[in-house]
């Protein structure tokens, strides 16, 4: 399972800064927009993939890892022993469920993440290195400015979620753990983020994608 998160995190952090960015960088933007198919929904797919179909793709590891355990279970363990033996077809179910159910609490607090790097991804080369920098002076300030780091913490928390959630014994217990003013935060910074974001895709002038164009 935890190879499997790992694959996750990765096709993750390789898909999302290029989602949006590549189509731009490969000159399939214009194609995309003669076909019938709104920035909205082109956007809003993306998001669905990200967290939707990248989990999927991920659980394929641990479902072939646990095919190949129940296999040699099937060769080695001794007939005498099969009726206690909890490698069954059932118990691999299970474990899929129990993944992919992780999965989905990883992705509820993914999307406010995935919303930002989908908007840095319009305006830099390097989002991920963006965020990171602006997680960290945003830190520093807070750090400075209230002289605590209590703020620092609680933002440090946030974004260190999905991963708690991913290795966590208990992920749905982390994720209701944390409280309803964050989550309507984190929801107000999904929302803006999104709608900036088809805002941008729509046009290739730089300074109109911040509203000072000509």
């Amino acid at each position: 399972m935890w190879v499997a998160s790992i694959v996750a995190v990765i096709l993750f952090l390789v898909y999302t800064p290029k989602a949006l960015r590549k189509e731009r960088e490969e000159g399939s933007l214009m194609f995309w927009r003669s076909m019938p198919v709104s920035d909205w929904e082109t956007v809003l797919v993306k998001l669905l993939f990200t967290l939707v179909v990248l989990p999927v793709i991920a659980s394929t590891v641990l479902v072939f890892a646990d095919f190949i355990v129940w296999v040699l279970s099937l060769l080695w363990v001794p007939q005498t022993l099969d009726t206690t033996s909890t490698v069954t077809l059932w118990a691999l179910l299970l474990h899929w469920l129990a993944f992919i159910g992780r999965m989905v609490a990883v992705s509820i607090v993914l999307v406010p993440f995935v919303s930002v790097i989908f908007l840095l991804s319009q305006v830099t080369r390097a989002p991920l290195v963006v965020l990171l920098v602006a997680i960290f002076l945003l830190n520093i300030t807070t750090s400075l400015a209230l002289g605590t780091t209590a703020l620092g913490d609680s933002i440090k928390g946030l974004y260190h979620l999905p991963i708690t959630i991913l290795f966590s014994d208990n992920p749905i217990g982390t994720l209701f753990s944390v409280s309803a003013i964050s989550w309507l935060g984190l929801m107000i910074v999904s929302a803006v983020c999104i709608a900036l974001t088809v805002k941008m895709r729509q046009t290739d002038d730089f300074l109109a994608r911040f509203g000072l164009g000509l």
